[in-house]
């Protein structure tokens, strides 16, 4: 999984209510238990309608951006996102697909 193989210059924070750890690296139960929820991304990889409610989560807690990987994505959704003042990437490529390329291209841009 490519989050995983980042781990070192990527801060990972997987969210799964139901598991302790994913491929050995330890879930939070909830946004809520991220430390500083309004300065970390979101990247979704849930179901269209689990994916309504952690948008929701996401806008009480201050989270400014997220991501919606292909498959989590709905109308509704982006719209709720979009409404509520979030920053939204959606309809694109996939992170587990393409997120070297996308980190790549982001230490090229801060330069």
């Amino acid at each position: 999984m490519w989050y995983i193989q980042n781990t070192s210059s990527l801060p990972v924070f997987p969210v799964n209510p139901k598991s302790p750890e994913i491929e050995g690296i330890p879930t939070i139960a909830s946004l809520s238990a991220l430390a500083h929820p309004a300065s970390t991304s979101v990247s979704i990889i849930t179901p269209p309608h689990v994916t309504t409610s952690v948008l929701k989560q996401a806008v009480e807690l201050g989270v400014r951006n997220v991501w919606l990987q292909p498959g989590s994505e709905s109308a509704e959704g982006v719209q709720f996102a979009r409404d509520h003042g979030l920053n939204v990437i959606d309809g694109g490529a996939c992170i587990l697909v393409q997120g070297q390329a996308a980190l790549q291209a982001s230490k090229g841009a801060k330069m």
